[in-house]
């Protein structure tokens, strides 16, 4: 097993001459494997090991005697040792995570830790081919994609993973050999975990059904990285020509998305996804599927997404992104003449009323400062964003028009429709800030009192 190992690391390129390489080691058969392995190789490529132990404090005394365990087992041949001691169960109630995430977690900050501390160039995991069939399985359950079908990888920046190329039996053969003690953890018994579900009733019956089953996965999950790999090279040519970032946002071009290939297309998205949320777990077909359904929408369609991602078609582009506070609600109350603050800009308003007006006067005709008539003015005034409902007067004869259709109109995009600040009477828009006024509120021969408005604090483009 052994030249099996060595073949499977100089194929993949893992290791080089004096790597130092830090190695997780629980006490288990697969990870005290991967130590007594690593000590050959050490001989083979002047390695520098470093163990890294963490104990979970799950098990208490279980625990401790893992711990103990593999202390002394590092003491007995030489090697550096460092123990993490964490409380798992704490920390994954504190960060809102399953036990197995927590641990996860836990286990490769302080892989990486170490890792910086003693300068390292690897870091050793003790996946084998069975964890590998585990994790094609748990991730087809979950409605994965063809990356998650890939299964665990074999290298993956500094990580290695030297015993991918064996079954679990066969690591248990190789220590029986040595006449190697291992560790056994109980919690690894249990059906409490998704993973033990399946290693202990699934993988069973699918050897049952074909011996070599679990070969035959690890060899299905490397055609599988084959294919994702030429599907990757043809997703990035097409995502540098359909979509683009700005603002938070990634926009990808419709017409030129549907002259893409199927797979193309929801690569494209699940991309884009990744690229705005970092993580992909909670990301299925049935979502990319509800994305590209926008394509054929009307212009204002959304979907929400787990993450807080919102996607939408918005004219020629189906747009993804997780809005911000700035998309929030907010209403600023005018309460006679004073400055008051624009929210989410670095400007203000800037309100005077004034009953002196005459004929005499001439009215300012520029984008930041505006003249009404007060007396017009039914409600309270206020300085917000839109609500449904909103309208302003278009003629001198009464007619209006909606808001919502005045933006629609404008093809102004979806998303800046809620940031636009509008002066209000009630649902009847005085003024959209920067934009056009309502006929309503127009000076004329018989006005008295004018409600003078200037934007200050910046230049009349900044909103």
């Amino acid at each position: 097993m052994e030249r099996k190992i060595i073949a499977y690391v100089e194929k993949h390129n893992m290791l080089k001459m004096k790597d130092k390489v830090v190695i997780g080691v629980s006490g288990g058969a697969d990870s005290v494997c991967l130590f007594f392995v690593l000590l050959k190789l050490r001989k083979i490529y002047d390695l520098s090991l470093h163990v890294v132990h963490i104990n979970h404090q799950i098990r208490g005394e279980d625990a401790d005697a893992d711990q103990r365990f593999v202390e002394e087992l590092a003491k007995k041949n030489d090697v550096w040792i460092t123990v993490v001691k964490k409380d798992v169960k704490s920390y994954a109630k504190e960060c809102k995570l399953t036990e197995e995430e927590a641990g996860r977690k836990v286990r490769y900050e302080a892989f990486l830790q170490v890792f910086e501390m003693e300068h390292a160039t690897k870091i050793a995991i003790a996946h084998n081919m069975n964890d590998n069939a585990e994790t094609m399985l748990f991730h087809l359950a979950r409605g994965s994609g063809i990356k998650g079908l890939c299964g665990i990888l074999p290298v993956r920046n500094e990580i290695i993973r030297p015993l991918l190329c064996v079954t679990r039996d066969e690591i248990e053969d190789y220590l029986k050999s040595l006449g190697q003690k291992y560790c056994v953890d109980a919690t690894n018994l249990l059906d409490e975990y998704s993973r033990n579900q399946i290693r202990h009733h699934i993988l069973p019956l699918m050897v049952d059904l074909n011996a070599k089953s679990i070969e035959h996965m690890s060899e299905t999950a490397t055609l599988l990285k084959e294919t994702q790999s030429y599907i990757e090279k043809n997703m990035e040519k097409a995502y540098k020509r359909i979509v683009k970032y700005e603002n938070g946002q990634y926009l990808l071009k419709i017409d030129l998305l549907l002259m893409e290939d199927a797979i193309i297309q929801k690569e494209l998205v699940r991309t884009c996804i990744y690229n705005l949320a970092g993580k992909l777990k909670d990301i299925d077909n049935q979502h990319i599927e509800r994305i590209l359904s926008l394509c054929a929408m009307t212009s204002g369609k959304q979907v929400n997404l787990p993450y807080g991602i919102i996607g939408c078609k918005e004219y020629e582009y189906l747009k993804l992104e997780i809005p911000s506070d700035k998309d929030k609600d907010f209403e600023v109350f005018i309460e006679g003449s004073g400055i008051y603050p624009i929210p989410g800009m670095d400007l203000f308003l800037e309100i005077t009323i004034d009953n002196t007006f005459n004929k005499v006067h001439e009215i300012p005709k520029n984008d930041y400062t505006k003249w009404f008539d007060y007396d017009k003015i039914c409600q309270t005034i206020s300085l917000r964003n839109r609500r449904n409902g909103d309208y302003f007067q278009v003629n001198k004869e009464g007619g209006t028009k909606k808001l919502k259709d005045y933006f629609i109109d404008a093809k102004l995009p979806r998303d800046k429709r809620r940031s636009i600040p509008l002066l209000a009477d009630g649902g009847h828009i005085i003024w959209i800030l920067g934009d056009r006024i309502s006929e309503r509120y127009k000076i004329t021969n018989t006005t008295q009192t004018i409600l003078k408005a200037k934007i200050i604090g910046g230049k009349k483009n900044e909103y």
